[in-house]
């Protein structure tokens, strides 16, 4: 993280293996992401939070939408105790 802003690692998809371990589990309809740009129209930061059954599991601000919820996704895996 820079400035508090994630710039991401593209190469780690907490997301997909987030969305996978819940589909897995037959729990896929409890995910919901809220997504929020900030700052200027050509250059948003992403604000990115990650539910499961409504509740906050993961928060993430990072340069790109799916970076930012890749760090939410393995926010969340973390606390669920997912080892995936």
């Amino acid at each position: 993280m820079t400035n508090g802003i994630d710039r991401g690692n593209p190469s780690e998809q907490y997301a997909m293996l987030l969305h996978n371990e819940l589909q897995r589990r037959g729990c896929l309809n409890a995910l919901r992401w809220d997504d929020t740009p900030n700052g200027v129209r050509h250059a948003p930061a992403w604000f990115s939070i990650c539910y499961i059954n409504n509740v906050e599991y993961g928060r993430c601000v990072s340069l790109t939408k799916q970076a930012a919820r890749n760090e939410a996704a393995r926010q969340a895996l973390r606390q669920l105790g997912w080892n995936v």
